[in-house]
């Protein structure tokens, strides 16, 4: 018989965070569960924190025989799942407690959404208190396309990371390949196509943000990925047709240096359409150049207003 929920951690060395999320797992007092956790590890180094868990439900450890990467390690942990709802947990986030198992199980058990997400309180380099995240509030409800607009998923993710997610399996989107840093923003549009999303205000897990080890640290620092990744995704989901849209996008990117801009634009690297790298590409430029006309407009008219200062107070 198949678990209610699957576990599903797609882990990369990071012995200590593993040891931490298994042992909040093994706290759970819900147990319709299984554990899977595909290891892309280039080592043996995690095998030693696997021996100690097998005892969980459903257990069941894989060593890739060649490195995947993510999101493709992603999307081969979830292949190896059996249950109605699929729980991601990235190997250095944590249940915050022994009963978060229990309130996402009854939350889907009530329910015929494709996904289900939670707060969650966020851990500097998955150890110092930074904040907590309740991107909706207090009150837990339904959020449709009007309160969950993919464009502004772009811009900020108010979901959050996959960790704070259930998913039935039924609608599980899978993970586009070209994408890195907006692999989660990807499936999250998809499945915002769906249905209605329910909001836990819980916060029901505890994920980890700012650490050297994680692929999105490295990723966050070239602007340039970001960028591309966005352009792909205004080109795939037609984000473009209606204006009002893409100008909060806009106005956001123009500040960012131009020949990344321009770089990112007209060679993307991703498949995107030429109308819709044009149109942003002259939107940019002109933004700009409405920026600067401003700027330039403020300059010159400052001697003149200073001029006619003047001559007030010497007529005066």
């Amino acid at each position: 018989m198949s678990p209610f929920l699957s576990i599903c951690v797609p882990a990369y060395r990071n012995v200590s965070s593993l040891h931490r999320l298994l042992r909040s797992i093994a706290q759970q007092r819900y147990q319709d569960f299984e554990v899977i956790v595909s290891d892309d590890s280039c080592s043996d180094e995690l095998e030693d924190v696997i021996r100690a868990y097998q005892y969980l439900p459903g257990f069941r450890y894989v060593r890739n025989p060649r490195r995947l990467g993510s999101p493709a390690n992603w999307e081969f942990c979830v292949s190896l799942s059996r249950g109605d709802w699929i729980k991601i947990m990235h190997h250095d986030d944590w249940f915050s407690g022994p009963d978060s198992l229990l309130h996402f199980a009854s939350a889907a058990a009530s329910t015929s959404v494709p996904m289900i997400f939670c707060s969650c309180d966020a851990y500097k380099g998955g150890a110092e208190f930074g904040f907590t995240y309740s991107p909706f509030g207090d009150r837990e409800r339904l959020l449709g396309s009007a309160e969950l607009r993919p464009y502004e998923l772009l811009s900020m993710n108010r979901i959050g990371c996959p960790s704070v997610t259930l998913i039935r399996r039924a609608h599980f989107p899978g993970f586009d390949p070209h994408l890195i840093w907006f692999v989660d923003v990807d499936a999250y549009i998809r499945l915002i196509g769906a249905g209605d999303l329910l909001y836990l205000p819980a916060r029901l897990v505890n994920v980890t943000y700012m650490s050297s080890d994680q692929i999105t640290h490295t990723v966050g620092k070239d602007l340039a990925i970001g960028l591309r990744e966005r352009v792909y995704l205004l080109d795939k989901y037609r984000l473009l047709v209606r204006r009002e849209q893409a100008w909060p996008l806009v106005r956001e990117w123009s500040s960012m240096p131009l020949p990344l801009l321009v770089r990112a634009i007209l060679q993307p690297r991703l498949p995107s359409s030429w109308r819709t790298r044009w149109w942003l590409l002259t939107s940019l430029l002109g933004d700009r150049l409405r920026h600067a006309l401003a700027r330039l407009a403020g300059a010159l008219s400052r001697p003149w207003k200073q001029f006619l200062l003047r001559l007030r107070r010497f007529r005066s």
